[in-house]
């Protein structure tokens, strides 16, 4: 994407409520405007959902879309005078960890980590977003119908990249149903 549509996207993104859908390598992500104590943040939900173990466990949507927050004990003057400059250093480095969230505070902060970790991000018109849902409740319903769908669908979008595979949560999901 380049720098025109990501300000489209920022202007999209400017009131609560609002929507946009990227398409990120073989995930659906969907960016929402909401509030959390009376501050705007943009949440993240790939694929739909926001499960807790993408928060907690180390996995690849963790990595490629929650905000990494590092969090790190305060030292108070006392305490540095009490325990020494080299005690209260090693005292941090050891407490300090790192701790993820599915809202992002800026659309700046979003496009640089998604620019970064992911390699192909595209944004879904509207179009494109109401094939994927209809696709989805095909899917839902057990139409076996779905696949053929499934297989249009990609083989529009995989049209300029012959050698790209889906090995995503939605591969998984569409092998059960064959």
């Amino acid at each position: 994407m380049n720098r025109e549509q990501w300000k489209d996207i920022e202007q999209r993104l400017s009131f609560p409520g609002a929507m946009v859908t990227l398409e990120c390598d073989t995930y659906t992500v969907q960016l929402v405007v909401g509030r959390r104590k009376m501050r705007m943040e943009i949440w993240v939900y790939v694929n739909g959902e926001v499960k807790r173990d993408y928060l907690l466990n180390d996995c690849d949507i963790r990595r490629r879309f929650m905000r990494p927050e590092v969090k790190k004990p305060r030292i108070t003057d006392k305490q540095l005078r009490a325990h020494g400059k080299r005690v209260c250093a090693r005292f941090v480095k050891e407490h300090t960890f790192t701790t993820y969230d599915c809202a992002w505070p800026s659309i700046t902060a979003l496009r640089r980590h998604f620019t970064k970790h992911n390699s192909r991000i595209e944004r879904m018109d509207d179009d494109a977003r109401s094939f994927t849902m209809a696709h989805q409740e095909m899917a839902e319903d057990g139409n076996s119908a779905s696949l053929v769908v499934t297989h249009l669908h990609r083989a529009k979008n995989d049209a300029g990249n012959p050698g790209d595979t889906n090995v995503g949560p939605s591969a998984a999901a569409e092998t059960d149903h064959a």
